[in-house]
């Protein structure tokens, strides 16, 4: 058997090499042009150093290779765009050409003459129809002509993309090639009229509330009014929730009920908030978030469980020896880590201790900025540039979280001065911690958003609103996910990095401390804490770090001072006095 059609069975039976042993296959193959397994050799190289991994331990399985390119960009793999594309598509080339891919990103065969009479019929111009294309070249690879098309060949496209391909989103390519197959067979009769089923492999955990009995519903609403009314006489061991914070009850107590029904557990049993607290209600629910935590303790879990033990004590008014019983759970789910979250410290260290990536994202506003002026005239994909130079400016001075930045507005929470000068201004009962924001901007970033209003936002916001950042519904601020996704994506592409909104809080509390390392005070002051003790929490792991920074500097410190005492210097060897008459 040759070594494609070795590979091509292995792939089938899922045991695959790893790019190691691909990369000696290929350069043995004497069949390939020699320039061919140079290329691709020195591709494997890249790419396994783009991945920061040896070529021994990376896996050929494109499942796997998928899930360690998900979101890396050229500027994490250390490479100019242009460089990390063709290395991506040399590696890709290489493994079908070895028989374990079978769908490429961009397939070299064209359509047949059937495929192109009906793609003929598109509307040129459409990006998503690229789709479609690369769907036709893989049934004309097969010999599948478009009259043959159903459910079944779709099926096998998608098991391909999934387990045979690259391909960054397979459900998505999959549910795009149905998508516009069944839109064309409407709009054209010529188009075949099989219709195709469209793949969704989304993951319901919440169904809607309407999938319960009313009397559930009505006591959720209850329990809804009692969590955030305004009357002081509520009988509420704590203070009315704010509508936020009622909404993320609500997302919660879906997700729990979620979990029953996930369960067995039959919804026309659950009549009331009482009969879903129970402790056996509890331990089958709470179950469930635990095997999805990979079977350890998570914030999320006991999360749902500080819930449903608030519920069960002070609305549903369980036994005591129940709300004890849903208690010592509680202290078995807690997690064992308390602070920064692994990930979110994780992505800081990416950031902090790499001074080549922190310098460029400091300076990415004014890189951003300065490309937006620089590119043409403005339209809206500069002005989106602009936005995105602004996000990051603001968060770099002043790291509010995402709601109160998306919610920012003109000449309410940017507040204009002498000299051009500009303040933000956020009010207590409009964050979080109920804890005001206030402090001005620095010359070059009141510029830079000065800058972004008058040239770039007239773009963005065609119906005059004072939001900062307006959203594609008129009147509206954008919304979070959109601002998160502009900030990471720039964060990403031009820095290596991957960064939310909320790591900048933890980077200001870091390089604050890293500069000063008592500043725990001003930390808690800049990012508005209620309590000192969830600013010492929140930086304890990297603060070990920079103690024993701080102790190998002093080590070096002390080593050079020995060695410049000569601590190193050789010594004259003693003489001994030999005996009389004796030779020396």
């Amino acid at each position: 058997m040759s070594s494609c059609g070795y590979f091509r069975s292995a792939a089938e039976n899922g045991t695959l090499p790893s790019l190691a042993e691909l990369r000696a296959c290929f350069l043995a193959d004497e069949a390939l042009p020699e320039g061919r397994r140079k290329e691709w050799s020195s591709a494997f190289r890249s790419f396994a150093k783009g991945l920061g991994q040896p070529m021994e331990v990376i896996s050929s399985d494109p499942v796997e290779l998928r899930r360690l390119l998900r979101g890396v960009t050229p500027a994490m793999a250390g490479f100019r765009p242009g460089r990390w594309r063709n290395v991506l598509s040399l590696v890709t080339t290489a493994l079908a050409h070895l028989g374990i891919i079978v769908v490429q990103s961009r397939i070299g065969t064209p359509p047949s003459a059937e495929w192109l009479a009906i793609l003929g019929l598109l509307e040129p111009g459409q990006e998503r129809h690229f789709h479609a294309w690369r769907f036709a070249r893989y049934c004309t690879v097969r010999d599948i002509q478009p009259a043959a098309v159903d459910d079944a060949v779709l099926e096998t496209y998608l098991a391909d993309l999934e387990h045979r391909s690259l391909v960054a989103e397979p459900v998505r390519a999959a549910r795009e090639v149905a998508r516009l197959w069944n839109a064309a067979a409407d709009l054209h009769p010529a188009w075949p009229q099989c219709r195709l089923t469209v793949p969704d492999h989304r993951l319901t955990f919440s169904p809607p509330l309407s999938s319960y009995p009313q009397t559930l519903r009505d006591d959720i609403e209850r329990w809804r009014a009692w969590l955030g009314g305004d009357d002081p006489f509520t009988n509420r061991p704590f203070s009315p929730l704010r509508p936020a914070s009622m909404a993320t009850r609500l997302r919660q107590m879906r997700a729990y009920l979620g979990a029953l029904v996930e369960s067995s557990i039959d919804p026309a049993s659950m009549v009331d908030l009482a009969s879903v607290v129970t402790p056996a209600m509890t331990r089958v629910a709470l179950r469930i978030f635990w095997e999805r935590a990979g079977r350890k303790s998570s914030a999320h879990t006991f999360q749902m469980g500080a819930l449903v033990l608030q519920i069960g004590k002070y609305w549903a008014k369980l036994p005591e020896a129940d709300v004890e019983e849903l208690r010592n759970m509680m202290r078995q789910l807690r997690p064992a880590h308390s602070g920064m979250s692994p990930r979110t410290e994780g992505r800081l260290r990416a950031a902090v201790e790499d001074q080549d990536r922190l310098d460029r994202l400091l300076t990415l506003p004014g890189l951003l900025m300065d490309k937006a002026c620089r590119a043409g005239l403005p339209g809206q994909r500069l002005a989106q540039m602009a936005q995105t130079a602004v996000l990051i400016d603001i968060l770099l001075h002043l790291p509010v979280r995402l709601e109160n930045l998306g919610h920012l507005r003109l000449g309410v929470h940017l507040i204009r001065g002498p000299g051009k000068s500009i303040t933000v201004d956020i009010p207590a009962d409009e964050t979080k911690n109920e804890m005001p924001i206030s402090g001005p901007l620095p010359k070059d970033v009141s510029k830079r958003i000065d800058f972004y209003i008058d040239r770039f936002r007239p773009f963005l916001n065609p119906t005059a609103s004072d939001w900062l950042f307006p959203g594609a519904v008129p009147g509206q601020p954008k919304t979070g996910e959109g601002l998160r996704s502009q900030i990471r994506k720039a964060a990403a592409t031009h820095c290596g990095l991957i960064l939310n909104p909320h790591v900048f809080r933890s980077l200001t509390g870091y390089l604050t401390l890293r500069d000063d390392r008592g500043a725990h005070g001003k930390v808690q002051r800049i990012l508005g804490h209620k309590s000192l003790a969830t600013t010492m929490a929140h930086y304890s792991g990297l603060e070990a770090s920079m103690a024993i920074a701080d102790y190998g500097d002093l080590m070096g410190t002390l080593r050079a001072d020995a060695m410049a005492r000569g601590a190193y210097r050789k010594k004259p060897r003693p003489t001994s006095n030999p005996a009389p008459g004796g030779k020396r």
